[in-house]
Parts: C-alpha cells; structure tokens; sequence
C-alpha cells in the first residue's frame, strides 16, 4: 500500500520483478504487507516474503534478511529528507527526495509515521527491534 495514497496498490512479483499499481478502490482487497512511496519516476518499498523482509526500488529487489544492510536517515531541512541504504557499510541506495507536505495532522500520527524513509528506519537500531521487523515480513 502507498504510504501516501492509501488505495493505492503497487502489486509485486517478486520472483519476476514485474509490477503494476492498481487502485484499490472502495472494495479494500486485503493485500499482502508491504507499504512504497514514489519519489519522482521511482518508487520504494518494502514487502513481505517467505524468505524475509524485500526492500524494492523498481525492478531492483534487496532480500534483507540476505544482506549485511543498514538503513540511515538525515532532516536536511524541513522539507527534504535523505536516505540511504547500505550494505556491507558502502552506500547502495542515496536518496534525497521532498518530505510529505501533510504531517502531525492528527494526534496519532508524527512525519516519522507517514513519510516512509522516516518510518523504515525506526525500527532498524536495535537488534531485537530489527529481528521483529524480520519476522513481521515473513511470509509463511
């Protein structure tokens, strides 16, 4: 599901790499877990799978429970954020992209909930957080 616009599918194959995006409409299909965000022509994301959690950028697929990977963030300014991924500590992925426009917009919600960069790397620093994180993207 996009992070942003919540009916909003972008649908996976993850052996194949092929995707599509699909408007979920009012009959809200319960899709597997997994949330992206478009940044320009791109999109990321992570996704479920029996292997572990997937974290996609187009076609490129990254197995995380595969890789040596960290997730990194940086507010350069309160509209633009960066993220990277490493693996084996040299960066893969550099991103530096415009921080959603709508934020705090209610008491449940904080920019670390509903920008995805923010969000994926919250539960990355701590070991038992991140094998959570793992068994939460499993598919069984």
């Amino acid at each position: 599901m996009n992070m942003d616009k919540i009916r909003e599918l972008c649908v996976y194959d993850v052996e194949s790499g092929n995707f599509y995006f699909k408007d979920n409409g009012d009959n809200l299909i319960k899709p597997h877990i997994g949330f992206f965000t478009r940044v320009k022509d791109d999109i990321y994301g992570v996704t479920e799978s029996p292997k572990g959690p997937v974290f996609f950028n187009n076609e490129k697929f990254y197995n995380l429970s595969e890789l040596d990977y960290k997730f990194e963030y940086e507010n350069i300014d309160e509209k633009i954020g960066r993220f990277q991924l490493l693996i084996n500590n040299k960066i893969e992925k550099d991103i530096i992209y415009d921080k959603p426009k709508y934020t705090d917009f209610d008491t449940w919600n904080t920019e670390k909930e509903v920008d995805f960069f923010q969000w994926i790397c919250q539960d990355q620093g701590q070991r038992t957080e991140k094998e959570r994180f793992h068994q939460f993207y499993t598919r069984n």
